[in-house]
């Protein structure tokens, strides 16, 4: 890396750490005073509090951060005559931004990448402890294919690795073989016990005088193995 680039990369991460922090301060002191009297008593979860509202706030001072230290950096060189002076020596505005771009460039992809791990639930942790209940992780409306079946799950809690309002639907092709109405569900032993289960049965040979449908119900029943909460809650 030449010595200009180095030097543009250092002063825009420099300026970048200084908003970012201003920043992240000023948001964890605007919400400690807002939500003062929720905190609960215990001194641990108040400072577990005050890092996960620094961790939620991310998502919005880190955007702004790489703007303003953009534009502190450009204001610096042309205060100090060194964005002239760059241009004298034939180094191009395009050569110039490419530094600090490459950086915002990563620290976006690393962000990013941060949204795939447990970070992503930050504000959930943090309003749980403010609200002093405790936080459930659960995931709401999925529909999803699996071995040839259509699967609707209302709502489902991975952590307990329960859910509620299964509906299954086994299709071939395009004919309608079956559909399963669940209550409750469990995950246990690689597989799901349906709870308070209601099957019905269509004929495949739908002509006059066949046999109809047919409904069966029944307590418990174990379906769709190998279909995992994990896989659900990623989808």
């Amino acid at each position: 890396m030449k010595l200009y680039a180095r030097y543009v990369g250092w002063v825009y991460i420099k300026s970048f750490l200084i908003v970012f922090l201003a920043l992240e301060l000023f948001y964890v002191g605007i919400d400690l005073l807002t939500n003062l009297k929720d905190l609960p008593p215990s001194a641990n979860l108040q400072l577990l509090y005050v890092g996960l509202t620094a961790l939620s706030a991310i998502s919005y001072v880190l955007p702004l951060s790489l703007i303003f230290a953009l534009i502190i950096l450009h204001v610096n060189m042309v205060r100090s005559n060194e964005l002239i002076s760059f241009y004298a020596l034939g180094i191009s505005k395009n050569k110039l931004i490419l530094p600090p771009f490459l950086i915002a460039f990563f620290v976006t992809i690393f962000y990013v990448g941060l949204n795939f791990t447990p970070f992503a639930y930050a504000h959930d942790y943090q309003k749980s402890i403010a609200k002093n209940t405790a936080f459930s992780k659960s995931t709401n409306d999925s529909f999803l294919k699996f071995e040839g079946k259509f699967i609707y799950i209302k709502e489902l809690n991975s952590a307990k690795q329960r859910a509620n309002d299964v509906r299954i639907f086994d299709i071939n092709g395009t004919d309608l073989l079956s559909t399963t109405f669940a209550n409750h569900a469990k995950f246990k032993d690689n597989e799901w016990v349906l709870e308070d289960v209601n099957q019905t049965f269509l004929p495949q040979n739908l002509e006059l005088g066949e046999s109809g449908f047919s409904k069966v119900k029944s307590e418990n029943l174990d379906a769709l193995r190998g279909f995992k909460p994990k896989s659900i809650e990623s989808a």
